[in-house]
């Protein structure tokens, strides 16, 4: 083996082992600042009627999930059954949750479910999921922009540190809007950047081409939908809303049952907290979580133990319906389709 080869296997090796390591010593910096006995107590208010509200919320807030992407196959004339899409969304969650950078990753798993199972074609299936991806990014980073301007109310940060939140999230807020705002005026970018390339180059590699092929494709279907259906499209932006409300209802439960009192603005503001740390490209923001939850009640005039012990009641219900979902979509791909090929 070659010093080039040797060198190139430990850098791959490295860069799937470092976000590891960092996780590992963010969760140890969060447990470090915990006394035990005051998690365990703090832990000890959870009652398992109370688990089961939680997992009871939590499940229909996974069915509501599945609420903007029925519409939008619906209006491009795909009638799926809920129930199934519903089962896509779980799957893409768990393979999602276990990847660095939880707000991607299952996407080409929706995709391939709907064609082997629904026989929805793949540029059909990839626009739904990208319509879907951008509105459900529009509805995050709308609240993360909303909380950010709450946070930096309650100077939880330093002056520097709130504006460059605020501009962050104002950033992230722009690309969902932008994506959609392109769709409707019909503007395709990514045809248009591939389409610039130099002369042949698209034509070198069958790869390639088919890639551009099919990105021409998704963007058509994108284009037509924001153009030709405004009344879905809306419809789905409506369901984001509903959504996040249900959310902020869940994580307010959480802050009851375990005996933490936050007003509606101190709720927004912890929430908006620990969704910034799952934008960490670390599998399940490990670490970041755990330390982001300590951070922000701490800061509010709550315990260390507080905070860790929503972090961990967070994280028991992800890994709870990750492994759900990783075990349902390896059933999904086994097994026989659900209709026959349109």
């Amino acid at each position: 083996m070659s010093a080039v080869t040797r060198l190139s296997r430990w850098r791959r090796i490295g860069l799937r082992v470092l976000p590891w390591v960092f996780a590992l010593l963010l969760l140890a910096i969060a447990l470090r600042a915990v006394p035990i006995n005051e998690l365990l107590a703090t832990l000890s208010h959870l009652t398992w009627q109370q688990l089961l509200i939680l997992t009871l919320v939590n499940s229909l807030i996974i069915l509501m999930f599945s609420g903007r992407w029925w519409i939008i196959l619906r209006a491009l004339k795909w009638a799926v059954p809920y129930l199934s899409l519903s089962a896509y969304r779980l799957s893409a969650f768990g393979v999602s949750y276990f990847t660095p950078g939880t707000q991607f990753g299952g996407e080409p798993l929706q995709v391939m479910l709907l064609r082997n199972r629904d026989g929805v074609p793949g540029s059909v299936g990839a626009a739904s999921v990208a319509l879907d991806k951008a509105i459900e990014l529009l509805g995050n980073f709308t609240f993360l922009a909303f909380g950010a301007v709450v946070i930096a109310r309650f100077g939880l940060f330093s002056d520097r540190s709130g504006v460059l939140l605020q501009l962050l999230a104002v950033g992230l807020l722009l690309l969902p809007l932008l994506f959609l705002t392109a769709a409707w005026r019909g503007v395709r970018p990514l045809t248009w950047l591939l389409s610039r390339l130099p002369a042949g180059f698209t034509t070198r590699t069958r790869l390639l081409q088919k890639f551009t092929e099919l990105t021409a494709g998704i963007e058509d279907q994108v284009v037509a939908f924001c153009r030709d259906h405004a009344l879905p499209l809306v419809a789905a932006m409506l369901v984001s809303l509903v959504t996040w409300l249900v959310l902020l209802g869940e994580y307010w439960l959480m802050l009851q049952f375990l005996g933490i009192d936050l007003d509606l603005l101190q709720t927004v503001a912890v929430l908006t907290i620990a969704r910034f740390a799952f934008l960490v490209p670390l599998p399940g923001a490990l670490g970041a979580l755990e330390v982001s939850q300590v951070f922000a009640l701490t800061s509010l005039g709550h315990t260390s133990a507080q905070g860790l012990s929503l972090a961990l009641l967070i994280r028991a219900r992800d890994l709870l319906f990750g492994v759900l979902g990783l075990l349902l979509g390896s059933a999904l791909l086994g097994g026989r389709p659900s209709r026959d090929d349109h």
